[in-house]
């Protein structure tokens, strides 16, 4: 278990509890809530920080607890940790926003993927604790990697198990946040414009959802208080690009176009080139998908 020395290697961070009152569809009483996040110091997790806060109420949690809840036999400490938290509250969300998106790292990606999270939704049975976990709409696709098959793992263990306090949600390619992963093709386009290198790339017909970190843990908070609702399988708004067409518009956009090489006579042969998935984001956020939001989020990352 040498590997786990590495603290920033699993994003497993601190957990943080943000208590605060809502009100629920106009009625006055309220009641407190309490959110924890596994994994703030990554993206997704950082966004949500944001969204609940971390003033007052939030108790932040030593990241040496979190790492010791990877080892064997953990569920129990897992348990008695959260029951005493529950206590404390009128209702608590957990959302498991740890993981590792490089597929090199094979047991890594397996452990904080799939075996991690299997631990937190087993501690948490009859504690009446809602669970939020992430996948990867990728896990339908035809494809295969390390990342990939940890997520649809961890998914097809959730339906055999079929926990009702876990709402496990698929999510598309996300952008923003924090930390930039550099197996992503935005991220390996921002070091192209960076270095003024050329950006070799396929035909580029697959195509690719793009979500804003900070969109979706908007729409996630949403689900969360809609109770009489069933949540998503997916976060979807049905605007896919290819990455072509999304590579060939930042480029523009810089005046940097001599810097795309695409090799038309290359092609990716297993990969999304035609599903488009149904919105499942509800209306009252209107639009979500932008080029040029994008384009901003670059010109930002470029000049920082």
């Amino acid at each position: 278990m040498a590997a786990l020395n590495a603290e920033d290697r699993f994003h497993l961070s601190s957990v943080l509890m943000s208590t605060r009152k809502s009100n629920s569809d106009g009625v006055d009483s309220q009641f407190l809530t309490s959110n924890v996040i596994l994994g703030q110091s990554g993206n997704l997790g950082h966004e949500f920080l944001k969204l609940y806060g971390a003033g007052i109420g939030t108790i932040t949690i030593d990241r040496q607890l979190t790492k010791s809840w990877i080892s064997e036999g953990s569920v129990s400490d897992i348990r008695r940790y959260l029951q005493e938290i529950r206590r404390k509250t009128q209702r608590l969300n957990l959302l498991i926003c740890t993981g590792i998106t490089d597929p090199r790292k094979e047991f890594e990606v397996n452990l904080v993927n799939n075996l991690f999270p299997k631990k937190i939704v087993e501690a948490s049975e009859n504690l009446d604790i809602r669970i939020v976990t992430f996948g990867t709409v990728q896990e339908d696709w035809n494809l295969s990697n390390h990342y990939i098959d940890s997520k649809r793992q961890f998914s097809k263990w959730l339906e055999q198990f079929n926990p009702d306090y876990v709402l496990n949600f698929k999510l598309h390619t996300l952008y923003g946040g924090i930390r930039t992963d550099n197996n992503l093709f935005l991220s390996q386009i921002i070091r192209s414009l960076e270095s003024r290198a050329k950006f070799k790339m396929s035909s580029g017909l697959q195509i690719r959802e793009y979500h804003h970190q900070a969109q979706v843990t908007e729409y996630i908070d949403y689900f969360l208080k809609s109770e009489a609702l069933d949540h998503p399988h997916h976060i979807s708004h049905g605007q896919p690009i290819s990455l072509r067409n999304l590579a060939e518009y930042i480029f523009d956009r810089f005046y940097l176009r001599e810097l795309l090489d695409i090799d038309h006579s290359i092609h990716v042969k297993e990969d999304n080139f035609n599903r488009v998935y149904d919105r499942t984001i509800p209306g009252r956020f209107g639009p979500d998908f932008s080029l040029v939001r994008i384009g901003d989020w670059i010109e930002r990352r470029l000049h920082e």
